[in-house]
């Protein structure tokens, strides 16, 4: 799962996407700025107001593309 949310992090054309964590919460990532991902195996999202939630990956259970649908 790690390497997945990197290798999105670092694509050539990135793609918004969300992450699903066990407890049925979920974090968008509109940007490769709004995203860390540290060597110890956690993941930092920044929202829309500047807060930030820090996930260890062990809670992250899915990872989808953010729908460019209206």
């Amino acid at each position: 799962m790690l390497e997945e949310i990197r290798n999105r992090i670092k694509a050539v054309l990135f793609v918004p996407f969300i992450l699903h964590v066990a407890d049925g919460r979920f974090f968008s990532v509109p940007h490769p700025d709004h995203i860390l991902v540290t060597s110890k195996g956690l993941v930092v999202v920044e929202n829309d107001e500047g807060l930030l939630d820090i996930l260890p990956i062990l809670l992250i259970s899915g990872i989808r593309a953010k729908s460019t649908a209206p």
